[in-house]
Formats: structure tokens, sequence, C-alpha cells
């Protein structure tokens, strides 16, 4: 005859095994997504295109300057044609700086 003592222990080890191995399963899980998620990341910066910086200083006599009607400031290249649109805080701030020349510079 079998021992029932053994047989608990055997089933009780084989579910402590299996409640282990769950666990296990989990944190490998958990650290696969979390693998995923760098590469992906790191994938992502590095097919990201480069943001074009704007570093050259233009003349009055080369560009146009205009608003249009949600407040955008768009500068316009008078050669080409092409143009850049800017947020309307850009714009608020480009009028204050032109704003504030004019009234510094005129006779108290």
């Amino acid at each position: 005859m079998s021992n029932p003592k053994l047989v608990d222990v055997s089933k009780t080890s084989v579910q402590n095994f299996i409640s282990f191995m769950r666990k296990v399963v989990n944190y490998v899980f958990l650290l696969l997504v979390l693998a995923a998620g760098f590469f992906v990341g790191k994938t992502y910066v590095e097919l990201k295109p480069e943001e074009k910086t704007h570093l050259s200083v233009q003349s009055v006599d080369q560009v146009s300057i205009a608003v249009d009607e949600s407040n955008q400031i768009l500068i316009i290249n008078r050669e080409t044609g092409e143009y850049q649109i800017f947020s309307d805080s850009v714009g608020i701030t480009i009028f204050k700086m032109y704003a504030n020349r004019i009234y510094s510079t005129q006779p108290q």
C-alpha cells in the first residue's frame, strides 16, 4: 500500500513547483515585454527623422511676413516662394518685439 503522507507530500510539492513555475513564467514574460519596449524605443529614436533647424538670418529685402486667419505667422522667401509657418505664440512675440522697437524709437 502507498503511504498517504508520501502522496500528500508529492501533491504539495507538485503544486508548489507549478506555482513556482507560474511565477517564473510571469517574470520572464514581464522581462520580455520590457526588453521589447526598450528595443522599440531605441529603434524609434534611430529611425525618427531629424528636425531641421533654421539658423539663417534673413533681411526684410529677402522675405515677406504675413499672418493667416489662425494668427500663425508666415515667413515667405521672395525669390523662391517657399514659406515657413510658425505658431501664433511666435507671431505674437515677434509683433511685441517690433512694437517695442517702434515705441522705443519714437520721440518722447
